[in-house]
């Protein structure tokens, strides 16, 4: 984070981690016999890789997570028990009750004041992630708070807590085409509708009773 007030900083990328599984694995292994005839598999978006790394059965995502973030810690000089917002995001959670951030702050050794697991935006989840991580460092206790949090609630569009106020009619005191300002009507229901504007010409509404 830098900057001095929490309603002007900004949050960037400081250092990046990484850890892949050990085991490598060609295409042949997700399949018994010759791998299908599917035009995907050719295509340089979105085709499958010849190679890559296999998450073993005993192997969880928090473990991974933490064999991600520790040398980062390091090179960045960052001591665990300094972080106070932890975001992390897993697809396919292993980790059903508490989640896998929960895990992985047990296994950094840190007691954040903001665990959030998300489990969607695929790849490109960095970049929410990194709003969310502002939006939760404009409400954490001692955070320059209120201030700060309009602020950002009118930069996302964001509404405070139990939802926005009730909205007036959009066309109360507006002069409509007709001339004359616009006045809500009494809601009614279908029968009176019908007595109102009775179908063809002036009779009474016949209900269809079929063939």
């Amino acid at each position: 984070m830098t900057g001095g007030s929490t309603a002007g900083r900004a949050v960037s990328v400081a250092g990046v981690g990484a850890y892949l599984p050990e085991k490598v694995v060609g295409l042949d292994f997700f399949f018994d016999g010759p791998l299908p005839d599917d035009p995907m598999l050719h295509s340089p978006l979105v085709g499958p890789p010849p190679l890559r790394h296999h998450v073993a059965p005993d192997q969880r995502a928090s473990e991974m997570i933490h064999r991600a973030a520790t040398p980062l810690l390091g090179r960045l000089g960052i001591a665990a028990t300094d972080i106070d917002i932890l975001l992390t995001n897993v697809l396919v959670p292993d980790e059903l009750f508490t989640g896998c951030g929960a895990e992985t702050a047990a296994l950094l050794g840190c007691a954040p004041e903001w665990t959030i697991d998300l489990h969607n935006t695929g790849c490109a989840s960095f970049a929410y992630m990194m709003r969310l991580a502002r939006c939760a460092d404009l409400h954490r206790p001692g955070a320059d708070g209120a201030a700060g949090q309009r602020a950002e609630r009118r930069r996302s569009g964001l509404q405070p807590v139990g939802g926005p106020p009730p909205a007036a009619c959009p066309y109360a005191g507006r002069r409509l085409r007709g001339g004359g300002a616009h006045r809500r009507r009494p809601v009614t229901t279908a029968r009176d509708r019908r007595a109102e504007h009775p179908v063809g010409g002036g009779r009474p509404a016949r209900r269809c009773r079929g063939p």
